[in-house]
Formats: structure tokens, sequence, C-alpha cells
């Protein structure tokens, strides 16, 4: 009899935690457990997985932002869900206009702690908000995967991340001052993966020092203002990725700690490949870079900063180096050996590279020799093969 109390007892309190997690479907045409996704979100519990089938999806709710306010959006999320779309090109996130105001209207926003998301194959469309707002006061946990954004203000916009991935996205479109992945700290790993950020205003934007282990990987970022900036981050890579026409530059970054460039191809013709400022092992190798005004631009010297085994390209009107006369600092040396120019003429390579030696402004004194004397091994290579290395 006490055996089987015992038995009893122990089922009793193990039974919420043998319960399957649920899974809900929204379809627009009735046919499902709901019709509106906030339905689906208030019924489900922590764990539940919400199918959504194809069609749009106009229909707000409020969630509460920050300093009091209350904004707009279709998706207030307070629990952990799996969300999934009957594919990227045919279920659609897209608030109607009578639902916005001054601050935007959101897609999915989550301001909480220790929550898991997991999003995939649904596309966002015309939130002036941010597609996916997930704070977390910590421990949060955040899968996207093959979403796409159209016309929103901020794609994905994360912080107090103990893990996060997004792969296999788009973000097209980007509206003016925002970002397709923007990360503000605390992030202690997040990875961003075959991704595309095309006809936007910024891609990829680290923000803090407490965010760190992030990488991008296998990127595209075609037409934009920025490729990705990275301001005082540590432990960042930007791996096999490649830049095309972005307005204002490929790849910035400013006080960032053990930041590797690499296996990257960058081709700017109206702003710089690449700029440097006041980072700390700083590593930039096995990349091709090209820009019409500046290649690598560096505002400052950046310590133990290791930039060899690049090609590092100009065109007619560019330079390979500029060095800025915004440093004041005393006069320091910039390492930039066993590069390779699309030249070994030192003569030529000198021409273009724009430092102390030319303006007495200017306080930081590229060293190029020894160079490479020819192109060095890259991963990647494209852009029709980044004018064949400048001819």
């Amino acid at each position: 009899m006490i055996h089987a109390i015992v038995i009893l007892v122990v089922m009793v309190v193990l039974m919420p935690h043998l319960t399957a997690a649920a899974t809900w479907r929204v379809e627009r045409d009735g046919t499902g457990d709901f019709v509106v996704l906030q339905d689906a979100v208030d019924a489900a519990e922590s764990g539940d997985t919400i199918l959504i089938g194809p069609g749009r999806y106009p229909e707000t709710t409020e969630f509460d932002y920050f300093y009091g306010r209350t904004l707009p959006c279709s998706i207030r999320l307070e629990k952990s869900l799996t969300i999934v779309g009957a594919g990227k090109d045919a279920t659609f996130i897209e608030p109607e206009p009578e639902g916005r105001n001054q601050f935007g209207t959101y897609g999915l926003a989550s301001i909480s702690s220790g929550l898991t998301l997991s999003i995939s194959d649904l596309s966002f469309v015309d939130c002036d908000g941010m597609a996916v707002l997930f704070y977390m006061d910590a421990a949060g946990e955040l899968d996207v995967h093959d979403v796409e954004t159209q016309n929103c203000w901020t794609g994905v916009s994360v912080a107090g991340l103990d893990n996060g991935s997004v792969d296999s996205c788009a973000f097209r479109g980007i509206l003016s001052g925002g970002r397709g992945v923007l990360v503000f700290d605390p992030i202690h790993s997040l990875s961003v993966t075959d991704c595309v950020f095309e006809g936007g205003y910024g891609g990829v934007d680290i923000h803090g020092a407490n965010s760190q282990d992030i990488s991008v990987q296998q990127c595209q970022f075609t037409g934009n203002s920025v490729g990705v900036a990275v301001f005082d981050a540590a432990r960042v890579a930007i791996e096999q990725c490649s830049f095309l026409s972005n307005h204002n530059r490929g790849i910035g970054a400013e006080r960032a700690v053990d930041l590797r460039i690499i296996d990257n191809t960058i081709e700017e013709e109206e702003g710089p490949g690449i700029t440097l400022a006041r980072c700390t092992g700083l590593v930039v190798t096995n990349n091709i870079v090209y820009s019409n005004v500046a290649a690598i631009g560096v505002y400052s010297p950046s310590e133990g900063a290791r930039i060899s085994g690049n090609h590092i390209l100009r065109g007619a009107d560019g330079y390979s180096v500029w060095a800025l006369s915004s440093y004041t600092g005393p006069p320091t040396d910039l390492d930039f050996t066993n590069n390779y120019w699309g030249t070994t003429d030192p003569e030529e390579v000198a021409a273009g590279i724009l430092d102390g030696n030319d303006d007495s402004d200017i306080r930081m004194f590229v060293i190029f020799e020894p160079m490479a004397d020819g192109p060095v091994g890259t991963e990647t290579m494209s852009f029709g093969g980044v004018k064949a290395l400048f001819r």
C-alpha cells in the first residue's frame, strides 16, 4: 500500500514534465485552431509549437515598450515558443496601416527574461518598427531560420542572449536608420550565417563591450549604406562574406577587441572597403578589398593589428590605404607588410597610399614593404575576379 502511494506521489510530481508540448494551427480560412496570430500565442504554453498557414496576417495587438510606452505589434511574446510558417513566400506577417504610430509597428515583440524562441519559414512585410524584437534581461535563446523581411525599419534586434542564430534569412529594403540585424549587449554567443542583406540602410550592427563571440559568415551585403559595423564588441569574426556597392562602407570597426576579418571579398565604388579605429588584437587577412575611394581607411591606430596576406586594390580615383588626419596622437607606423597591391613596383604602391609622407597633418605612416610578390591565396573570388586583381 505504501509502495503504491509513493508511486502515485511521484507520478503527480512528474506529470507536468511528462505532458507533451502542444501544436497549434493558425489558418486564414478558419480550418485551423485559430485565425488570429495573437489568439494562438495567448492559448499556447511554453514549449508549444505554432504552425502558421499561408496568407497575410494584418491584425495587431500591443506590447509594453520602454519608457512607459505601448506600441503596436503583430505578435506579443511572453513565453518560449516555436513558430513555423508555411514558407517565406507563403506566410506574410504584414501589420495593417491603421495599427501604426510614430514609433512604428513591430512584427514579433518580446521584452522578457530567459525565453527561448525559434521562428522560421515566413516573411515580415512593411513593419516600420522592428520585424523581430527580442530583448531579454538574461539567458535568452533565439533561432531565426529562413525568414525574410521586406521594407522594415530593422529586421532582427537582439539583446540578452546566451545563444542565438540567424541563418538562411534575407533582409531587403531596410529603412533609413535601421539594420538587418541589430545587436546590443549583453550577447554571449550569436551566429549570422548565409544571409542576404540587400538594398537597405544597414546590414549587421554589433554594439557593446559585453557583446562577445559573434560570427558573421557566408553572407552577402549588396547595395546597402553599410555592410557590417562593430563597436566595442569582443571576439567577432567576419568571414567568407561578399560586399558589393555599399554606399558608405563595407566593414567598419571601432574599439573592437579580437576582431577577425578573414576570407571576404569587398568591392565598393562610393565608400571605403574597410575602416578601422582603435581596435585591439585585430586580424585582417586573406581578403580581397577594392575601392574607388579607399580600400582601407584608418582613423586611428589599432594595437597589435595584423593586416597581411590581403589583396588591397584601388580604383583610378581612390587610395589603397588612407590614413586620416583625425588622429592626433604620437606619430605611429602602420604595419601593412606582406600584402599584394596589384603591382610589385614600390613607387606605384606608395602613390596609392595617403599618409604622413604626403600630408604633415597626418600622424600615421604606412609600412608596406616587404610586399607579397604576387596574388596571395584567398578563399573566395567574385565580382569578375575583382577587377581581374586590378588588371
